[in-house]
């Protein structure tokens, strides 16, 4: 799911170039990080869309340098990951960052990444920034929440205060690692305060509708302690029904898979007698929002599937 086959190309004749990492985009042309630590302005063959596909931000390739500080790319190489929206390659894990205040928490949103990271073969792991605006319980419920019942580490941080941030300079370490969250949540203002010149704009949270403004609008490759760091606008709109089918669900969530099977095997989960989910939930040890959750994106599922048989 979401990977990439492995291509000719590291068969290839291109062998001997050296290699160079895809850390942004300029239009039809790319900015590529040599192993040196230099940047050039690289444009790729038409030969090697034509063979490979998409070329995009992450991309480990072979290069050909040319003069003034420009290069040509003659190969990419295998991936080991890739996310479709927005396209990043080589992706290591995905650090979801929320808050539950200003804006207020949208569990939609994060269960919905917390998907995708699994469909897609990520590590995930949940940043709760903006701590220092909330009790010390209230914090201490969502991650007792989120770690015990439906198994993803939490992070509290606060680029305000500095809260977490020595513990986030080691998640990113030698890692290429994707910050995806709602707008206002302060992944910038976190990335401002771990990459100092990195300059990215903050964005506010709108007094009317209480949501952030949208402040990123491509991705780049951030250069972190051996690592790489993105941020990705339009993660949040990732059409997971293009990716996945309503049955692949429940092997998206480890929450679920700690209690499956079921007694039969095509169990929906709402009525069944022997339904261990359903058992799981009645005991206390499934989250009831995670319950919902799936019945609410597997009918999502179910419609983009409905909508493709449609348009053959």
């Amino acid at each position: 799911m979401g990977k990439r086959k492995k291509t000719r190309g590291s068969e290839s004749e291109s062998a001997s170039l050296p290699e160079g990492l895809l850390v942004a985009r300029e239009g039809p042309a790319f900015r590529l990080r040599t192993a040196d630590g230099r940047v050039l302005r690289a444009l790729v063959r038409s030969r090697i869309l034509k063979r490979f596909g998409p070329v995009v931000v992450g991309d480990r390739v072979r290069y050909q340098e040319l003069p003034g500080e420009e290069a040509v790319v003659e190969e990419v190489l295998p991936r080991s990951s890739y996310l479709p929206h927005p396209p990043v390659a080589n992706v290591d894990q995905v650090l979801v960052v929320v808050s539950l205040v200003e804006p207020d928490l949208d569990e939609w949103f994060l269960n919905r990444v917390l998907v995708a990271s699994e469909a897609f073969g990520l590590e995930a792991r949940i940043v709760l920034n903006k701590v220092d605006l909330v009790s010390p319980d209230e914090v201490a419920a969502f991650q007792n929440r989120y770690e015990k019942l439906v198994g993803y580490g939490v992070l509290p941080a606060s680029a305000r205060t500095g809260e977490g941030l020595s513990e986030l300079e080691k998640l990113l370490e030698g890692k290429i690692s994707v910050l995806a969250g709602p707008s206002g949540v302060g992944k910038s203002a976190l990335l401002n305060r771990l990459i100092p010149g990195a300059s990215l704009k903050t964005g506010e949270v709108s007094e009317k509708t209480g949501r952030g403004r949208h402040t990123t609008t491509w991705v780049e490759l951030l250069p972190f302690r051996d690592g790489w760091v993105a941020d990705t606008p339009g993660f949040s709109r990732l059409d997971l029904g293009a990716w996945m089918e309503p049955e692949e669900l429940e092997s998206y969530m480890p929450d679920f898979q700690r209690f499956l099977p079921c007694a039969f095997r095509d169990c929906t989960h709402t009525h069944e007698p022997g339904c261990a989910i359903r058992e799981a939930l009645e005991r206390g040890e499934l989250d009831a929002f995670r319950y919902r959750f799936f019945f609410v994106l597997r009918e999502e599922l179910e419609k983009a599937r409905e909508w493709r048989r449609k348009k053959r």
